[in-house]
């Protein structure tokens, strides 16, 4: 960082005998002069700085200045280290990602490749593959020299090892006045203009562009580029542009894109991405912009590249709020020879193993949060935005144009033969249509009893339909404006009004339409602030709230727990429902967690309740019994291990999937009671000896085979508690009748804790 030059001082040349030793000379050394000997001479030296031009971030109090002569640049601090102004370094478990320290901000972007040659060398490790031989249009170039692509100007190329390895990186944040900035000619990037000195902010604070953010807060200097403030570091992400292959001035910047890109060789081709939304009850937005319903209660293919089949997203639906709708559970995604799972409350598992984010599977893909969102995100121009909830949300890259299939249609530019079946007919159903895409075996399906019907509740009560207008009308106020100028807001007006008809009494169910309307309007430049909505309400002491919450039988994160004594008769009011959270040993207190829904807001309060008697601590349904927050039925009828899983979607469960030695003990012990076998819900229907339970897709974490099994025999698909073997798991014909095991969460079980 600094260079030294001769230092000459009048007076007698001093003789030493340690050639390079350091030598103190008082009065003349210190942290800019440094003496030491050479060539058997008292050498002085002194340390020359360098220009801090450009620099906003440099510290009065630079912690890393002491002892040092010259100023420098604010560093950077990331995962544990810092890094000087200036300094670059790749991601350790990704070579494609690239970070840059300067002024105090961090700017991490995904390096972009450009291979000047048909037949690329890739090289394990390294981001960019290489073109064989260092010769770039007729020229010979030898190693070490590189050069700079004319039609971009950031895109660099370097002839290295026999190779030439072309690439392009995005430009560092700028951390100083947009009035100060200004880009050299012939150069790619920005500079700043100028210096400035500031003092270090407390507290992990962080000064960006005349602006203090506090540590973990999130802001965006631009529409390309999210920053984090870190501990007095700005993490930034920018968007990083492809090389361009067209002279500058023949390249375009489209309307609300980060990039230019060059013109089509066909002038009527216009390339951008395609979008699909999934979202509420299902309603589904296609590729192409066809709105349609489908509440099929199995799995299905959601979007499939169908020519190179390089990627396909499987979606699973639930009968959740009531068994007439379906809502998405989760999605699969199977790219590379990898299976992603995106599951409720945002878990991920990659190939069946529960992963942390943000994670990467180079080269293939990585895996980060964005908001309260999941995104997974591709190298082959996909990507998939997952809330743990229900919204999905798949882009494709224009080169799949007309080469997709499923239930986001063919994305060929006609809405009109979205409804294209696997069969390749169009159907005017979507009924008939969405099951053409089913995939997996019957016992994936949450079977609904179609001799019972049930109307929408707002076709029979007028409240319930005045009710729904009244939540829907958000998306028909002020906040929406701008958006319906642009964005058809009918189509989500009206999937509205079907959630919330379909939404019980202590719940709400329009935001998932206000989040797909809110999406499809940023993708015309149009921002809203629906999930920024400051509401009030009137709650009891202690009370927390979340706003236009999802599904109040999740789990709702609490920064800071309160405790409150009292009775039930004085909260009931406030209650939507107890969730039971533990019994303490003493018997006579129980801590619960009170919620209610109150407009958007969801109140949450946790009490611990002294007068016990008032409760009813089961919240099983008659019959049922409680084991570690679940409720299992155990039915007495003779059924195959098909009609055993319909049963039990009927009663709003599953069959029985056992995860634990405890949950298998208490199971072993109520069939040894009733002395029979009983059909519990692991399959191996669809991969000959890959079990896995059916209510979750995921592979067994904990089995008790009979010695002797499984043996996959043919047609043995099925899991049962065997009683010849004190009731240890067989395999057995799944068209064999049994007794069998059904399983639901206690708080999903409909039934209510009540009060005196």
């Amino acid at each position: 960082m600094f260079t030294l030059t001769l230092f000459y001082f009048l007076g007698t040349i001093s003789r030493c005998d340690t050639e390079g030793e350091d030598i103190y000379i008082e009065g003349i050394t210190g942290p800019c002069i440094r003496c030491f000997c050479k060539n058997g001479e008292v050498r002085c030296e002194r340390e020359v700085c360098q220009s801090l031009e450009g620099c906003y971030m440099i510290l009065f109090d630079n912690p890393w200045q002491k002892n040092q002569c010259c100023e420098v640049c604010k560093r950077c601090q990331y995962q544990g280290k810092a890094f000087d102004s200036g300094q670059s370094w790749v991601e350790a478990d990704d070579p494609c990602v690239t970070l840059h320290c300067r002024a105090g901000v961090i700017t991490r972007s995904e390096m972009k490749c450009y291979t000047p040659c048909m037949d690329t060398v890739t090289t394990p490790g390294l981001c960019c593959g290489s073109c064989t031989g260092c010769k770039y249009q007729g020229k010979q170039l030898s190693d070490g020299e590189s050069f700079t692509l004319k039609s971009d100007s950031c895109t660099k190329c370097l002839c290295q090892r026999g190779s030439i390895v072309c690439q392009k990186q995005a430009c560092p944040v700028l951390n100083c006045p947009a009035n100060v900035i200004y880009t050299p000619n012939g150069s790619c990037c920005a500079v700043c203009s100028g210096e400035r000195r500031i003092f270090n902010l407390p507290g992990g604070r962080c000064f960006f562009q005349n602006k203090i953010y506090k540590t973990g807060q999130l802001f965006m200097p631009g529409n390309c580029t999210k920053c984090t403030c870190m501990e007095g570091t700005a993490i930034c992400d920018r968007e990083s542009c492809p090389p361009l292959t067209c002279s500058l001035d023949r390249a375009f910047q489209p309307k609300d894109s980060c990039c230019k890109i060059c013109p089509s060789k066909d002038p009527c081709e216009y390339k951008v991405e395609g979008v699909c939304t999934v979202y509420g009850d299902p309603h589904y937005r296609t590729f192409d912009g066809k709105i349609f319903n489908f509440q099929g209660p199995c799995k299905y293919l959601l979007a499939e590249d169908e020519s190179g089949k390089s990627f396909a997203i499987r979606v699973r639906n639930e009968a959740r709020t009531s068994p007439w709708f379906t809502w998405t559970k989760m999605l699969s995604i199977f790219i590379s020879g990898h299976k992603v799972g995106l599951h409720q409350k945002r878990v991920v598992k990659v190939n069946r193993k529960r992963v942390r984010l943000p994670f990467t599977k180079i080269p293939h893909f990585k895996l980060y949060r964005e908001g309260q969102s999941i995104v997974f995100q591709s190298k082959i121009g996909l990507k998939v935005v997952w809330d743990g909830h229900s919204y999905v949300e798949v882009t494709v890259a224009s080169r799949y144009r007309t080469k997709m299939q499923g239930l986001c249609g063919n994305y060929n530019g006609n809405a009109d033969d979205d409804m294209r079946g696997r069969d390749q007919k169009v159907y005017k159903s979507s009924e008939e249509f969405g099951d053409t895409w089913r995939v997996g075996s019957r016992a994936a399906c949450a079977i609904v009893d179609k001799q019972e019907t049930k109307l929408p509740s707002c076709d029979t009560e007028k409240h319930a339909l005045k009710r729904a207008k009244t939540e829907c009308s958000t998306i028909l106020g002020s906040m929406f404006t701008k958006c319906r100028r642009r964005v058809d807001v009918g189509p989500y007006y009206r999937s509205c009004i079907t959630d919330m008809c379909d939404c019980p009494q202590d719940q709400i169910c329009a935001c998932e339409s206000f989040k797909a309307y809110a999406h499809a309007c940023s993708r015309f430049g149009i921002s809203t602030k629906w999930d920024e909505r400051n509401m009030s309400t009137s709650m009891p002491e202690g009370a927390r709230f979340k706003k236009c919450t999802k599904n109040v039988n999740e789990p709702v994160l609490i920064t800071r727990t309160q405790f409150i004594f009292g009775r039930y008769d004085d909260y009931k009011g406030y209650i939507r429902s107890l969730n039971l959270i533990r019994p303490y040993e003493s018997q006579t207190e129980y801590l619960l967690q009170i919620m209610k829904l109150v407009g958007h807001v969801l109140i949450v309060l946790f009490v611990r309740f002294v007068d016990v008697d008032s409760l009813l601590i089961s919240n099983c349904p008659h019959g049922w019994l409680p084991h570690s927050g679940h409720c299992y039925g155990f039915f007495k009828h003779l059924v195959s291990w098909y009609d055993a899983s319909s049963a039990c979607k009927a009663h709003t469960g599953y069959l029985a999937t056992i995860e634990t030695s405890d949950e298998n003990t208490f199971l072993k012990t109520q069939s040894k009671i009733i002395n029979a076998n009983f059909w519990v819900g692991g399959e191996d229907d669809l991969i000959e000896g890959e079990w896995t339970w059916a209510e979750t897709d995921e592979p067994f974490d904990f089995t008790d085979w009979i010695s002797t099994q499984p043996d996959n025999s043919q047609g043995e698909d099925c899991l049962a508690l065997w009683q010849a073997a004190s009731w240890q798991w067989n395999d057995w014909s799944c068209e064999s009748h049994s007794y069998y095991i059904c399983e639901k969460s206690i708080s999903g079980s409909g039934g209510a804790i009540i009060g005196k």
